[in-house]
């Protein structure tokens, strides 16, 4: 019997990792590599990652980024970015960029069982229609009172409250046709996993499981007061742009381990790639923004623009203006204010997820993918109209903790554990034992 139930344990254990990666901001402009490739996007972004944010940026352009990258590990030459966040001052009736403080990718997987991102992938995650799926979530850290006494917000995402920091977090989709590097619509290609998980079941359509990215960013302090992404919405989405070489990452998700299924601030697989900030200090969530800021990149946004055929899009003018660069002004809606998942918490720059234990699904296909970037002609994002006719989800996500760093005792040291697949052998034991 006693052997039954070891077998049971060991049947029972699943290989599970993260990495996190820190990253400073590079710059806010109004292009979008991915959406837009000619010219101007709809609305400002906030990059990090690869120092190449020019409207036709390659896969090349970022392989050839090695020392102009704000991101923390050497070999990650990707690039992230988000749409830029921004205050209104009802007095002066003017839109101000508010910076964030750090931005992070969490990449979540099972050891051995997903795929690279090919070479030069490029997923849209968020916003309008993924809202469910993405599981948005603004967390306020020790709110403070709404600024003047104003409490009016013009969307249920950005709290009207102060807050010691603001972290904004969302997920991004893990499950690839293993055919087109892009789609039509910059969507259809990639889609999330079953209830969002990381090791969800992945659709016929889209058989090729991949590493999960976990997006967060912050603001600290956060004034309070009316906030907007530069869309116009409170919908929280975020673009990414593989600039890995595909093999070498493949290298660290078929072998690097560290029993952490959740968006963990101490797992970094830091014996898989070289970290520009080591060591790393496994007894602190918080990030040494010092060692960040040693290896950033010098940028000038309007000698870069200008180098590369866009003048007029380093020069235009998106801080402290009347109307959203290329969106117009939002229409607000007066609301009561809404501080998401409040806590009294010390602000850290570091997140921690408390970790869940959900049962693993299906194999991902081993059929090897054949890469080939779409031949479809782009269509533009979705509009801050078409976004704000679609109203968010209830669907909360799984809540923040600082305390919890590690996995909860699962009694074998696993990450995570499949009780149902105990059941038949537990029968099949029970049997044998009664028998004799």
């Amino acid at each position: 019997m006693i052997i039954v139930v070891i077998a049971l344990m060991i049947i029972g254990c699943v290989d599970a990792t993260s990495m996190k990666i820190d990253f400073v901001r590079l710059t806010n402009v109004r292009t979008d590599p991915i959406t837009n490739p000619n010219g101007f996007s709809p609305h400002v972004h906030s990059f990090f990652g690869a120092a190449e944010v020019k409207p036709s940026t390659t896969y090349d352009d970022l392989r050839n980024s090695k020392d102009r990258n704000t991101g923390n590990i050497e070999e990650n030459l990707s690039l992230y970015w988000h749409p830029s966040i921004y205050r209104y001052n009802k007095k002066t009736k003017k839109y101000t960029i508010q910076d964030t403080s750090l931005f992070s990718t969490y990449y979540i997987w099972e050891t051995g069982a997903v795929k690279s991102f090919p070479d030069g992938l490029k997923i849209i995650g968020g916003g309008y229609p993924d809202l469910d799926k993405s599981l948005q979530n603004a967390e306020c850290v020790n709110p403070g009172k709404c600024p003047n006494g104003d409490c009016e917000t013009w969307n249920d995402f950005f709290p009207a409250t102060t807050c010691d920091e603001l972290e904004m977090s969302m997920r991004m989709p893990s499950c690839w046709d293993g055919v087109n590097l892009d789609s039509f619509d910059h969507r259809s290609h990639v889609v999330y996993p079953e209830d969002s998980e990381p090791d969800g079941a992945c659709p016929k359509s889209h058989p090729v499981q991949l590493p999960q990215i976990a997006v967060f960013t912050r603001i600290m302090p956060y004034k309070g007061g009316i906030h907007v992404f530069s869309d116009g919405t409170g919908y929280f989405h975020a673009d990414y742009f593989s600039g890995w070489d595909s093999k070498q990452l493949q290298k660290v998700l078929d072998e690097c381990e560290n029993d952490s299924f959740a968006p963990m601030p101490t797992a970094w697989c830091e014996n898989f790639v070289t970290f520009r900030d080591a060591p790393k200090n496994k007894k602190s969530n918080e990030v040494d923004m010092s060692k960040l800021e040693k290896f950033q990149p010098s940028f000038d946004k309007v000698a870069y623009f200008e180098n590369n055929g866009f003048a007029e899009i380093g020069n235009e003018v998106i801080d402290n203006v009347f109307v959203l660069p290329g969106k117009g002004t939002p229409k607000p809606t007066t609301k009561t204010p809404t501080t998401k998942k409040p806590t009294t918490k010390k602000p850290t720059q570091s997140p921690s997820f408390k970790p869940e234990t959900k049962e693993p699904t299906k194999e991902p296909t081993t059929n090897k993918p054949t890469l080939r970037p779409s031949t479809k002609n782009p269509t533009l994002a979705p509009t801050a109209e078409e976004t704000e006719s679609n109203p968010p989800s209830s669907k909360s996500p799984v809540p923040e903790d600082p305390k919890e760093t590690k996995q909860p005792a699962t009694g074998n040291g696993c990450a995570k554990q499949t009780p149902m697949l105990y059941l038949p052998f537990a029968l099949l034991a029970f049997i044998v034992y009664t028998s004799n």
